[in-house]
């Protein structure tokens, strides 16, 4: 007998909401995972589904790190009591017989914990679920189970993986000895399991990853947080200074220059030379290479990058020699000052002589 009091405790009974609810009506199409394989499709009773969050208050899907999301729960239920969307892919459950504390379930659920709550919530008898085998082939329980849960929140309409999910559930996987701690690894399993990350946070997962687990790179950047790490363990005996600040050894200012801040920097060390007389050196470093661009052509474009930059500065020097002024000038202030009328444009001098 299904004891109904463990489907909402402290709910009232009279309250449970049953739904018509039809297997045939689905669209979707199932997970194909790694180490899993889809069963079957079948409506079941929530009672006998062990969510081990609603008995320890944490959520056992390590892709979801910070656990369940209130706001997300609440928008599900109010959108699930209007019905089933059929296009929309089932909670996935494992038919695992077991008793937790004095209650039998014949299910345990792996992905749709958020969903799972907001059938709680709504007081939900039933729902339709797809039932998977997990730790196939070869894969551990643990890995396959990993990679199902992301490949099911990559998709709607699911709390899809924040960055932060994955870069939490690759460094366990890391940690158990499930994925070789390599940046290509890394990379091959996030292919594998994501369909939708955006490039730059597809990067950035991987960049912290491999920072979080010092993971071998075939190409090492240096992220700001690290890059400063990286000087101060003083490699090679340099003692280089960095961020504008004056290295005594050299008697110079020292710049840490990423690709594509050339202008910026080049500006930062014109001021310091104005205020002080002193010159600066850069300490170059670019961004990840691609098919398209080499760790060499980026390199390359660098040093191309201040040639012409200085280039310019040598050009402006000689037409200030022949003219008295440099090759650009400040034509006018707009106006802006509207409770005082001003004109629209305002002439330097006017300014000056305020």
């Amino acid at each position: 007998m299904i004891n109904r009091l463990h489907l909402a405790p402290g709910r009232l009974l009279e309250k449970e909401m049953k739904m018509n609810l039809d297997i045939t009506k689905l669209t979707r199409v199932a997970i194909v995972s790694k180490g899993s394989n889809y069963v079957e499709t079948k409506v079941i009773d929530l009672s006998t589904v062990y969510v081990p969050q609603s008995v320890t208050g944490t959520t056992i899907n390590k892709v979801r790190k910070k656990g369940l999301d209130a706001e997300h729960i609440n928008k599900l239920s109010e959108s699930m009591q209007k019905g089933i969307d059929y296009s929309k892919r089932p909670p996935i459950v494992v038919r695992k017989p077991q008793w937790v504390n004095g209650v039998y379930y014949e299910y345990e659920l792996l992905a749709g914990a958020h969903r799972f709550e907001a059938l709680r919530k709504m007081n939900a008898v039933e729902w339709i679920f797809d039932i998977y085998e997990i730790g196939l082939n070869g894969v551990s329980s643990e890995k396959a189970t990993t990679s199902l849960q992301i490949r099911e929140n990559d998709h709607s309409p699911e709390k899809s993986n924040t960055a932060e999910d994955l870069i939490n559930v690759l460094s366990y996987l890391i940690q158990i000895k499930e994925l070789k701690n390599t940046e290509e690894e890394i990379k091959a399993y996030l292919h594998e399991n994501t369909d939708n990350l955006h490039s730059a946070t597809f990067s950035k997962i991987v960049r912290q990853v491999v920072n979080r687990n010092g993971a071998y790179q075939d190409i090492k950047t240096y992220p700001s947080d690290q890059l400063e790490a990286f000087l101060q363990t003083n490699p090679e005996g340099r003692n280089y200074a960095w961020g504008g600040n004056l290295d005594h050894d050299r008697d110079e200012f020292g710049w840490t220059v990423l690709e594509g801040y050339e202008y910026e920097y080049l500006i930062n060390a014109l001021k310091r030379f104005d205020e002080t007389g002193k010159p600066s050196y850069f300490l170059n470093h670019t961004k990840a290479p691609t098919k398209k661009k080499s760790l060499k052509a980026r390199r390359l474009s660098q040093i191309r990058e201040f040639e012409r930059l200085e280039r310019g500065m040598l050009k402006s020097v000689e037409f200030f020699h022949k003219t008295g002024t440099f090759p650009w000038r400040i034509e006018a202030f707009l106006g802006q000052d509207v409770k005082n009328k001003e004109k629209q444009f305002l002439r330097k001098e006017e300014i000056r002589n305020r």
